[in-house]
């Protein structure tokens, strides 16, 4: 191991011996899988299985793993290497939100890659191929700014609210985590899901994104819920707008400059329906204003700026390993942890899933690096390119990849 890799794995070794009753154990742990990623070790070790909660929190507190993870399935026989032969039982319903899946600007700003091949550098997403020497092998070097954070939450707020409003889950029956680095996992317990397969999971994943939506069937539908509340909202949203900025966005619609101008002309009729006779708000009566094509084509953008960005193959998957809460991410040091969906507004990471102190170590940047972290500031040394920083953000730069020590 790397005098960093053995840093890191000795700072992960001392919170596993100190604080292992801070792991939350997920329900029916004698029917799940269990796989971890070890410090100077290649690869994950996987299809391990506890007999209790004692027994894994021993296993943690002795290996101190980089990664933790436990099957969002139950089996029978959960420690089975083939797949088949397990016995599946069920699994939770889990999400999981990413901010790396949300577009931001704030990453055009913190976020940058280098060309393995040239050494080109750029900042913000990944391109596929370097401009410059057309190679394929780019690095990535992706940070977390509270901007990024927000955006999850915004994000999490949409999901639950689909849940319970339009999906008829309580809101008890979802446990909120926060991943440790860029985002949230949602779980649901229930038997509603548990025998769910992939096919049905995949429904409520359309559900949830808007896809196949049919915009007449749900504006029709009688109770103001579900999508029909939405459509409504978005549509009081768009309109509200003033007509420079409503003219730009229908034109982004691809829609012609007559048609633009025609819907703006018709703006207030159509606010008339939205705000002072929502019981007109029909197919019938908003066709009549703007026409059913163009409405189409309006409700379709709609759907797409509003959709709630998850990763679609954590919900498919019956058999998805995710991350265990109390255990730590071995790419910032932060602690995985459960946070209520009341709270969700007033989590913040620094504060609620830091484990580390703040005594002061100097490191030696060795990549680009936002100036800010967290509201701390890189200030670094220039002639030796060193600065100190707190032992919390130095274990989250050193095992991000940006950060040597001194």
């Amino acid at each position: 191991m790397s005098r960093e890799e053995r840093f890191l794995a000795s700072m992960f070794r001392r919170y596993y011996q100190r604080h292992v009753n801070a792991i939350d154990p997920p329900a029916e742990l004698n029917q799940r899988e269990f796989a971890f990623i070890h410090f100077g070790r290649e690869g994950m070790t996987r299809h391990l299985g506890f007999t209790s909660d004692s027994k894994l929190k021993e296993y943690l507190k002795s290996t101190a793993p980089k990664h933790a993870y436990y099957s969002s399935a139950y089996y029978r026989y959960p420690d089975v290497e083939n797949m088949d032969e397990k016995g599946w039982l069920g699994a939770d319903l889990v999400f999981d939100i990413d901010a790396d899946h949300i577009p931001t600007k704030c990453k055009e700003v913190h976020d940058h890659w280098i060309c393995s091949n040239c050494g080109y550098v750029g900042k913000g997403h990944a391109p596929t191929r370097c401009p410059q020497c057309n190679n394929e092998k780019i690095r990535t070097f992706t940070w977390v700014c509270e901007k990024c954070i927000d955006a999850a939450k915004t994000e999490v707020e949409k999901l639950v609210d689909l849940l319970v409003d339009d999906l008829g889950f309580e809101e008890k029956d979802i446990t909120l985590v926060f991943s440790g680095h860029r985002g949230f996992h949602l779980h649901i317990k229930s038997e509603k899901v548990r025998k769910l397969d992939q096919n049905a999971r995949r429904e409520i994943v359309d559900y949830i994104r808007g896809r196949g939506i049919e915009f007449t069937y749900h504006i029709r539908e009688g109770e103001e819920t579900g999508w029909k509340r939405r459509i409504f909202q978005y549509l009081v949203e768009l309109f509200l707008l003033e007509e420079e900025q409503l003219s730009s966005i229908l034109s982004s619609m691809g829609l012609r400059r007559r048609v633009v101008d025609k819907i703006i002309s018709r703006k207030q009729n159509i606010l008339d329906i939205l705000l002072k006779n929502p019981s007109l708000f029909t197919p019938e009566n908003i066709i009549s204003i703007i026409g059913e094509k163009y409405l189409h084509t309006i409700i379709e953008f709609l759907l797409k700026e509003n959709e709630i960005n998850i990763d679609e193959r954590v919900t498919i998957d019956t058999k998805r390993l995710i991350r265990l809460p109390g255990t730590l991410h071995g790419k910032t040091g932060f602690q995985v942890k459960k946070v209520p969906i009341s709270y969700l507004w007033d989590f913040n990471p620094i504060h609620d899933a830091r484990v580390f102190p703040e005594d002061s170590i100097a490191v030696k940047i060795v990549s680009h690096v936002p100036e800010k972290i967290y509201g701390y500031e890189i200030q670094v040394n220039s002639s030796q390119n060193t600065v100190r920083v707190p032992l919390f953000l130095a274990v989250y730069l050193i095992s991000n990849g940006g950060a040597r020590l001194a």
